[in-house]
């Protein structure tokens, strides 16, 4: 069955002005895995916060399909003799692959004919697969500058203290950086500080959205816009767009918020 797939990596504050990068590389790095492991799925998407990576991708299946694998041996003449019956070199190749002899066949190639094993592979499961390629997906990530922490054996953009990994509604068996997957996420720092439950993947935003975390950065942006213009209005003044600032305020908070200051008129 597909469902969509969550990944969240909870940890110390980020730079802002990496997190939008990193996000979007989480986000390649993991559908990249998916496609490699030939699992169906469909769009994803990346955000990013000052203290998480999170991707969602829609309707991920949850298993790769059975399929049948063909493994080579011997050339056929090596393998067999002139009346059909297995070589020593067709007994060895079968005992490797633990099967009787009898179970090998003759296949044509390009190059000949070669004595070959013919196997049903069941498919892997998409927790087999992300627990598998995850940690050197992350782990490859690049950032202008890292850190270790602990006993120094990891290496981050920041030390990581949770991981989300949600198939709907289906924790995943995945690890990173030993810290275990659950669907334990975090609330803001200060206005929410506990631990935030995540019932699936589609319920994410709104979980951390009670726990005063707006997840979506363009949801952050726009907050922070509004707000800002509001405060200028309110002020008698109007608004110095800047958008690369509004971009990298965006990104130092989990909860907008617009404070209106002043210059005491002595010093204007």
């Amino acid at each position: 069955m597909s469902a969509p797939l969550l990944v969240e990596i909870g940890c110390e504050e980020i730079p802002a002005a990496g997190i939008a990068g990193a996000a979007a590389e989480l986000g390649r790095r993991i559908v990249g895995a998916l496609e490699q492991a030939g699992l169906a799925h469909g769009e994803s998407s990346a955000w990013g916060g000052s203290r998480r990576l999170a991707v969602r991708i829609a309707a991920v299946e949850g298993r790769q399909a059975d399929r049948e694998d063909t493994v080579l041996g011997p050339p056929a003449r090596a393998a067999f003799g002139p009346d059909g019956s297995p070589t020593a070199a067709a007994v060895g190749f079968a005992r490797k692959h633990g099967v009787p002899p009898g179970d090998l066949s003759v296949v044509s190639t390009e190059k000949g004919e070669y004595a070959a094993l013919r196997r049903s592979v069941p498919g892997r499961t998409v927790g087999e697969i992300l627990a598998e390629s995850l940690p050197g997906a992350v782990e490859g990530m690049s950032f202008p500058k890292a850190m270790r922490w602990g006993a120094g054996s990891h290496r981050w953009v920041r030390p990581v203290h949770w991981l989300v990994a949600l198939h709907g509604g289906e924790v995943l068996p995945a690890e990173l950086f030993d810290v275990e997957a659950g669907r334990q996420s975090r609330g803001h720092r200060f206005l929410s500080p506990g631990a935030v439950r995540i019932p699936d993947a589609d319920g994410y935003a709104d979980a951390l959205e009670k726990a005063f975390v707006l997840a979506d950065p363009a949801e952050r942006r726009r907050i922070v816009a509004i707000r800002l213009a509001a405060a200028a209005n309110a002020a008698g003044g109007s608004l110095v767009e800047d958008a690369p600032l509004l971009e990298e305020v965006a990104d130092l908070v989990e909860w907008p918020g617009v404070i209106t200051g002043r210059f005491e008129a002595a010093f204007l």
